[in-house]
């Protein structure tokens, strides 16, 4: 795959304003009204040859000296940058250089600072008192190496070469993160440095020619990738985050810059099992100090930093960084958690291998993917309206070609390098002061220490399982949030006992029918020792209704137990809908009493465990 897609050169060969060695554009969006501030230009002059460098942090071992590392990259990063308000072609220290084409689209960069739209924070997210959802902003670059590989794969701006894509050792990439959220509602944000910025006036409405807003916005996270051959037996690469924390002492925001982690590997046999026994991630250090402003990592504490999608990691969303973008950054939703197919995404993929086969590899830089994807996107756009006010303007070829009637297929763009959703609307692992993790979608609603918990009546209302599966499902599922009314009632429930097993998270799960046994639903009791479970409001009503379980049925295994003869029980929880994965049980709406609260066996004569098939 020499070019990214042959057919471009048709553009290429008359798009005199951006032929080979000439400028690409800085943003697609015009300045706000009378503004007389910092405007954005790229960086664009990428080198010919590699500039002689010092790099310190080749004297530190990354897993010895995690924190010594971490800092010794960002003084890095900073050295000079701070002095030219960061307009980073002008740093006197060393140069460092911009990804060409994310000047467009929905997430293309704004005007002032040139910064990208990043995955916004759902309420919760950031901090317990946050209640809004914020938009979040970043911009980075890249050291002489990495613009010295940036210039050679886009040496020719409308026919990009994947196929150089390889970063040399010591290679560094630097990111600054700005969020629009406010300290008070994230109040460790206090002090931050912060920055004007054109961003969406609404959250709802992020799409290209939506109205926008002049902002402050707020320094939240840097994030750090060093090449770095001494992880070449993993994936080649060093990432770190850092989290900005108001909290601790420091004469400028700089210096309150605190170190989240480090990943130098994606801990590839590391899974829920693992997790459920206490063990932690051995590619992974996350600094302990930290965790007090940390609300969640990635999955199953790997590294992430707290914008981040925390179903993946660092390297785990980096490592799809290929051109076509035949994976998402993420696992698909409903991929189950742990399974081969969602491991697929925590592979030690090394330097210049592709997560997908039949594809190039962009070496973990998905600035030169969403920079590809883009163009392609502007190719599409001028081959199918060429009249489109864009920027960079359609070639007269594409004028040429559509008023001749010869219409171009459409290039397929693959999946969006985008982070995903609001963190609300995905699967988050809850973080928590006791106890292992041991679930994840929906995990804080189902151990009853979500947001909301506070929310949900302690009066049982009686129903029967028909009348619960004739519910209306809800439109969302949020991770942390409840769906009223259902979610935040406690319901009584007669019915009959069917089946039991031991699942993966380590909940109880209770398969019920009602009398005629025509709908079945699934209940189930968490483990007190898991993290949310432990520090749950439920905490004691659910210990003792899995002590109950346990004395009547017997301790359940990984394999369905189904009853020889179904058993009358009544069951009392709180209302949950879960997803559709086809539970064994699963009720047609998905709703469950997770968790429950207490369960009752009124013949006491007749165990279950006696009918086990």
């Amino acid at each position: 795959m020499k070019t990214l897609v042959g057919s471009l050169l048709f553009f290429a060969i008359s798009a005199s304003a951006l032929a080979q060695g000439s400028r690409f554009p800085d943003s697609a969006v015009s300045l706000p009204s009378g503004w007389n501030g910092p405007v954005f230009k790229l960086s664009q002059n990428y080198p010919t040859q590699i500039s002689a460098d010092v790099y310190p942090w080749q004297s530190i071992d990354p897993l010895t000296a995690p924190n010594d590392y971490m800092q010794s990259v960002l003084h890095y990063c900073l050295a000079g940058n701070i002095e030219v308000d960061w307009v980073v072609q002008n740093n006197q220290t060393r140069t460092w250089y911009h990804a060409p084409w994310m000047h467009w689209g929905d997430h293309g960069r704004e005007p002032i600072r040139g910064l990208t739209y990043e995955k916004p924070s759902g309420k919760g997210v950031l901090a317990n008192t946050q209640t809004d959802v914020f938009q979040n902003w970043a911009v980075g670059f890249y050291n002489s190496p990495g613009g010295f590989t940036i210039g050679r794969v886009w040496s020719n701006a409308l026919s990009p070469n994947p196929g150089l894509a390889l970063f040399p050792e010591n290679t560094v990439s630097c990111k600054l993160l700005f969020t629009e959220a406010t300290k008070e509602q994230v109040p460790f944000l206090a002090g931050s440095l912060e920055w004007d910025a054109y961003i969406y006036t609404s959250n709802d409405n992020a799409k290209v020619g939506a109205p926008r807003i002049l902002k402050k916005l707020r320094l939240l996270q840097l994030d750090i990738a060093v090449r770095d051959s001494r992880a070449n037996s993993t994936t080649g690469w060093i990432f770190g985050t850092f989290i900005y924390d108001g909290t601790i002492a420091g004469n400028n925001p700089y210096a309150r810059l605190r170190p989240v982690g480090l990943m130098w590997g994606d801990d590839k046999d590391f899974n829920l099992p693992q997790a459920q026994q206490g063990l932690k991630p051995k590619q992974t250090w996350l600094n302990p100090d930290a965790q007090h402003i940390m609300t969640h990592y990635g999955w199953l504490n790997r590294l992430n930093g707290p914008v981040d999608n925390a179903q993946s990691s660092c390297l785990s969303c980096h490592s799809t960084a290929q051109w076509r973008v035949l994976a998402p950054m993420v696992p698909p939703a409903g991929t189950p958690a742990g399974s081969p197919q969602w491991m697929m995404w925590f592979r030690d993929i090394g330097p210049g291998t592709t997560f997908s086969s039949g594809t190039a590899s962009l070496d973990y830089s998905l600035q030169l993917a969403g920079g590809m994807q883009n163009l392609v996107a502007w190719v599409n756009t001028c081959a199918a309206h060429p009249t489109n006010t864009i920027v960079p303007p359609c070639p007269q070829a594409a004028f040429d070609a559509f008023n001749a009637h010869r219409p171009r297929p459409q290039i397929q763009l693959g999946y969006l390098v985008t982070r995903d959703a609001p963190e609300a609307t995905r699967t988050k692992p809850a973080v928590s002061a006791c106890g292992p993790v041991c679930g994840t979608e929906r995990w804080p609603v189902k151990t009853w220490s979500d947001l909301d918990a506070n929310k949900v009546s302690m009066q049982p209302v009686s129903q029967t399982v028909q009348g619960l599966v004739s519910l209306m499902p809800p439109a969302t599922r949020p991770q942390n949030n409840r769906v009223a009314p259902i979610e935040t009632t406690t319901f009584l429930v007669g019915a009959y006992l069917l089946g039991f097993k031991l699942e993966q998270d380590q909940d109880v799960h209770i398969v019920l029918g009602d009398e005629r046994v025509h709908e079945t639903m699934i209940v189930e009791i968490p483990n007190p020792k898991c993290g949310g479970v432990c520090s749950s409001k439920g905490l004691k009503p659910i210990q003792q209704a899995r002590d109950n379980f346990l004395h009547h049925c017997g301790v359940p295994t990984s394999q369905f137990k189904k009853l020889t003869k179904p058993l009358q029980v009544r069951v009392t929880g709180v209302g949950f809908f879960d997803f559709n994965h086809h539970q064994t049980g699963v009720a047609k709406n998905a709703i469950e009493l997770h968790p429950v609260l207490q369960i009752d066996f009124p013949d006491n004569t007749d165990d279950c465990a006696r009918h086990v098939m």
